[in-house]
């Protein structure tokens, strides 16, 4: 083979090189792209998540306090039968005291 020969084929090689080379940076540069929106969606759905974990919290703190009222409620109702302040008399099964029915038909 001859010098110029030698040249030729080493000379293609390197454009061969060069064009796989761009072929890496605009790869690359697309795969960077994919990272940064990748990395903005992911602060997006963190932010959601932030968001949605708030408000579980805040749903918490409030059907405790529902719960709370509720059973405060329930208790009072026990200490108010404890007291003799049932409104039927359990031997005759009528009203107690002064409380009366009228009879509206």
């Amino acid at each position: 083979m001859s010098d110029i020969a030698i040249i030729s084929v080493l000379e293609e090689k390197i454009d061969e090189l060069i064009s796989y080379i761009i072929r890496l940076e605009e790869e690359r540069k697309g795969l960077l792209n994919q990272i940064h929106e990748k990395d903005a969606r992911i602060s997006d759905l963190e932010g959601k998540l932030n968001t949605l974990e708030n408000e579980r919290a805040e749903v918490g703190r409030r059907v405790e306090h529902i719960l709370e009222k509720l059973g405060r409620i329930s208790s009072e109702g026990q200490e108010v039968e404890g007291q003799g302040g049932n409104f039927i008399d359990s031997e005759t099964g009528s009203p107690e005291g002064d409380f009366q029915f009228a009879d509206t038909d």
